[in-house]
Protein backbone atom coordinates (compact mmCIF):
# COMPACT_ATOMS: atom_id res chain seq x y z
CA UNK A 1 0.00 0.00 0.00
CA UNK A 2 1.57 3.06 -1.10
CA UNK A 3 0.47 7.17 -0.90
CA UNK A 4 1.11 8.65 -4.57
CA UNK A 5 4.00 10.71 -4.31
CA UNK A 6 5.61 10.18 -7.17
CA UNK A 7 6.90 11.60 -10.88
CA UNK A 8 5.20 11.73 -14.18
CA UNK A 9 6.46 11.48 -17.04
CA UNK A 10 5.27 13.96 -20.10
CA UNK A 11 6.45 13.57 -23.38
CA UNK A 12 6.49 16.85 -25.44
CA UNK A 13 8.40 16.01 -28.72
CA UNK A 14 12.31 14.43 -28.13
CA UNK A 15 12.40 16.09 -24.60
CA UNK A 16 10.88 14.62 -21.52
CA UNK A 17 10.04 16.41 -18.64
CA UNK A 18 9.22 15.12 -15.16
CA UNK A 19 6.25 16.71 -12.87
CA UNK A 20 6.02 16.23 -9.47
CA UNK A 21 2.62 15.85 -7.72
CA UNK A 22 1.23 14.20 -4.13
CA UNK A 23 -2.31 13.04 -4.71
CA UNK A 24 -3.63 10.84 -1.31
CA UNK A 25 -5.02 7.90 -3.18
CA UNK A 26 -4.13 3.80 -1.85
CA UNK A 27 -2.36 1.70 -4.14
CA UNK A 28 -0.28 -1.26 -4.78
CA UNK A 29 3.41 -0.82 -4.88
CA UNK A 30 5.50 -3.41 -6.76
CA UNK A 31 8.95 -4.08 -8.47
CA UNK A 32 8.11 -5.13 -12.25
CA UNK A 33 9.76 -8.27 -13.27
CA UNK A 34 11.15 -6.75 -16.87
CA UNK A 35 14.12 -8.20 -18.73
CA UNK A 36 14.46 -6.83 -21.69
CA UNK A 37 17.70 -4.71 -22.62
CA UNK A 38 16.05 -1.73 -24.56
CA UNK A 39 13.27 -0.60 -22.04
CA UNK A 40 13.20 2.01 -19.62
CA UNK A 41 14.49 0.31 -16.03
CA UNK A 42 11.29 0.64 -13.45
CA UNK A 43 12.15 0.72 -9.81
CA UNK A 44 9.09 0.32 -8.50
CA UNK A 45 5.50 1.03 -9.74
CA UNK A 46 2.42 1.88 -8.38
CA UNK A 47 -1.04 1.02 -9.53
CA UNK A 48 -4.06 3.01 -8.68
CA UNK A 49 -7.11 0.75 -10.12
CA UNK A 50 -8.17 -1.69 -8.14
CA UNK A 51 -9.25 -3.97 -11.46
CA UNK A 52 -5.61 -4.23 -12.08
CA UNK A 53 -4.42 -4.61 -8.74
CA UNK A 54 -7.12 -7.45 -8.70
CA UNK A 55 -5.86 -9.34 -11.50
CA UNK A 56 -2.34 -8.77 -10.66
CA UNK A 57 -2.44 -10.11 -7.28
CA UNK A 58 -4.93 -13.11 -8.43
CA UNK A 59 -1.78 -13.95 -10.31
CA UNK A 60 0.99 -13.68 -7.97
CA UNK A 61 -1.20 -15.37 -5.36
CA UNK A 62 -1.86 -18.58 -7.51
CA UNK A 63 1.49 -18.48 -8.04
CA UNK A 64 2.47 -18.69 -4.24
CA UNK A 65 -0.23 -21.12 -3.94
CA UNK A 66 1.28 -23.64 -7.14
CA UNK A 67 4.96 -23.69 -5.43
CA UNK A 68 3.04 -24.37 -2.12
CA UNK A 69 0.92 -26.76 -3.09
CA UNK A 70 3.92 -28.38 -4.54
CA UNK A 71 5.58 -28.45 -1.42
CA UNK A 72 2.64 -29.40 0.62
CA UNK A 73 2.15 -32.52 -1.51
CA UNK A 74 5.47 -33.91 -1.39
CA UNK A 75 5.57 -33.45 2.15
CA UNK A 76 2.66 -34.83 2.94
CA UNK A 77 3.35 -38.11 0.69
CA UNK A 78 7.00 -39.01 1.42
CA UNK A 79 6.40 -41.72 3.89
CA UNK A 80 9.96 -41.28 5.11
CA UNK A 81 9.82 -37.53 5.62
CA UNK A 82 11.72 -35.84 8.10
CA UNK A 83 10.00 -33.05 10.23
CA UNK A 84 12.22 -30.09 9.22
CA UNK A 85 10.73 -30.49 5.81
CA UNK A 86 7.51 -30.27 7.25
CA UNK A 87 8.65 -27.12 9.50
CA UNK A 88 9.66 -25.39 5.53
CA UNK A 89 6.62 -26.05 4.68
CA UNK A 90 4.64 -24.84 7.29
CA UNK A 91 6.91 -21.95 7.74
CA UNK A 92 5.93 -21.01 3.77
CA UNK A 93 2.01 -21.52 4.53
CA UNK A 94 2.66 -19.31 7.64
CA UNK A 95 4.36 -16.22 5.12
CA UNK A 96 1.97 -16.60 2.29
CA UNK A 97 -0.80 -16.37 5.19
CA UNK A 98 0.22 -13.42 6.83
CA UNK A 99 0.93 -12.12 3.45
CA UNK A 100 -2.89 -12.07 2.38
CA UNK A 101 -4.07 -10.78 5.87
CA UNK A 102 -1.69 -7.82 5.96
CA UNK A 103 -1.00 -6.72 2.09
CA UNK A 104 -3.75 -8.08 -0.19
CA UNK A 105 -6.68 -8.25 1.97
CA UNK A 106 -7.89 -4.87 1.07
CA UNK A 107 -7.31 -5.33 -2.70
CA UNK A 108 -8.78 -8.48 -2.79
CA UNK A 109 -12.58 -9.88 -2.91
CA UNK A 110 -13.88 -11.50 0.06
CA UNK A 111 -14.93 -14.46 -1.61
CA UNK A 112 -11.73 -15.13 -2.97
CA UNK A 113 -9.55 -14.07 0.26
CA UNK A 114 -12.36 -16.67 1.82
CA UNK A 115 -11.26 -19.44 -0.67
CA UNK A 116 -7.26 -18.79 -0.20
CA UNK A 117 -7.56 -18.96 3.72
CA UNK A 118 -9.52 -22.15 3.09
CA UNK A 119 -7.25 -23.40 0.80
CA UNK A 120 -4.24 -22.67 3.48
CA UNK A 121 -5.84 -24.06 6.58
CA UNK A 122 -6.89 -27.43 4.72
CA UNK A 123 -2.86 -27.06 3.79
CA UNK A 124 -1.94 -26.50 7.57
CA UNK A 125 -4.32 -29.15 9.05
CA UNK A 126 -2.21 -31.87 6.54
CA UNK A 127 0.49 -30.80 7.41
CA UNK A 128 0.12 -30.94 11.43
CA UNK A 129 -1.27 -34.22 10.79
CA UNK A 130 1.32 -35.60 9.34
CA UNK A 131 3.92 -33.68 11.96
CA UNK A 132 1.65 -35.88 14.82
CA UNK A 133 2.24 -38.94 12.61
CA UNK A 134 6.14 -38.63 11.91
CA UNK A 135 6.45 -37.47 16.01
CA UNK A 136 4.56 -40.65 17.00
CA UNK A 137 6.52 -42.67 14.46
CA UNK A 138 9.58 -41.44 16.07
CA UNK A 139 8.48 -42.12 19.98
CA UNK A 140 7.52 -45.51 19.03
CA UNK A 141 11.11 -46.00 17.56
CA UNK A 142 12.41 -44.77 20.70
CA UNK A 143 10.08 -47.57 22.53
CA UNK A 144 11.28 -50.08 20.49
CA UNK A 145 15.01 -49.13 21.05
CA UNK A 146 14.29 -48.78 24.58
CA UNK A 147 12.89 -52.29 24.99
CA UNK A 148 15.68 -54.29 22.89
CA UNK A 149 18.00 -52.58 25.43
Amino acid sequence: MSVLKSYVVKKKNKNKKISKFKIKMEGYEFKPNIRKENLIKIDSLVVYNFEIIERLLEKKIEISFRKLTKLVLKEVNDDEGDQGGICIALNELTKIKSMLINEYKIFIKKTEYDKYMKRLKLFEKELKNKLFFLEEKELQKEEQEIKHR
